[in-house]
């Protein structure tokens, strides 16, 4: 009989499914937490260097601090402003930055002059018979101009 005994369950024995049970969800629950953190990290790391970014590398320039450039200097010598020829040829003369372009125009001609170290330029512009209106451009280092106009009147000597 003493196998008997042994081959039925003890109801004072708890069965082991119930113990191994609570382990695993507390297993499960641990195994989370480092995902948890890696995952706070992460987000903390990409929002940091977001703000880093936008703050050196965005910065906005202070709307007063803006660099305004003068005019290029254009002081015209020839032709003076009125001015009648008998010649078809007039001289342009004058002073602007150094080594820098200039340029004469008028309706139908053109012309363009390099001033020397000294920033004198000169040259010479055809002219229209009657009225010409000689539009002298002269521009600066950063491409910025200043721009005056002369009226001349071309005349040939046989009308006079």
């Amino acid at each position: 009989m003493d196998g008997d005994n042994n081959t039925q369950p003890n109801p004072q024995m708890t069965p082991e499914p119930v113990a191994v049970q609570p382990s695993d969800q507390n297993q499960s629950k641990s195994s989370k937490l480092p995902l948890v953190i890696i995952l706070l990290i992460v987000a903390g790391l990409v929002i940091g260097g977001a703000g880093y970014y936008f703050l050196v590398f965005k910065k906005e320039k202070p709307a007063d601090v803006q660099t305004v450039l003068p005019p290029a200097l254009l002081q015209i010598e020839s032709p003076q402003n009125d001015q009648a020829t008998t010649s078809a040829v007039i001289l342009i003369k004058g002073k602007t930055n150094p080594n820098s372009p200039v340029v004469a125009y008028t309706d139908n001609n053109e012309q363009t002059f390099e001033s020397d170290a000294g920033g004198n330029f000169e040259g010479e512009l055809n002219l229209d018979e009657g009225p010409n209106d000689i539009t002298i451009t002269a521009f600066g280092d950063e491409n910025e101009e200043n721009t005056q106009t002369r009226s001349v009147v071309f005349v040939k000597e046989e009308e006079l």
